[in-house]
């Protein structure tokens, strides 16, 4: 299995997405971290599974929330550029990978 790397900024990301479920449902943040773990778990059995983005960025959308995970599959990992809120236009996940 691969292991998982992070940019510093989607981890931030991730965790920003999950306090604001957690404040608007009591188990809102859980479900979204679940979401974004099955999105993980779907790349790093089948690197290729998603959508070319912008290469060599692919793209997953998350089953039940308007979010994205913008991955780089790797030989022995998969970097995770960025969770991103599918209604947004962020440009930080483009700055050097």
């Amino acid at each position: 299995m691969k292991g998982i790397r992070w940019k510093e900024a989607a981890a931030v990301e991730a965790e920003n997405a999950a306090a604001w479920y957690d404040e608007r449902s009591e188990r809102g943040g859980k479900r979204f971290l679940e979401a974004m773990w099955a999105a993980i778990s779907l790349v790093r059995d089948y690197p290729e599974a998603g959508t070319p983005h912008r290469l060599p960025v692919r793209r997953v959308v998350f089953r039940t929330f308007p979010y994205s995970l913008l991955y780089v599959p790797e030989r022995d990992s998969i970097y995770v550029v960025a969770v991103m809120h599918d209604r947004t236009m962020p440009v930080r996940w483009e700055e050097p990978l």
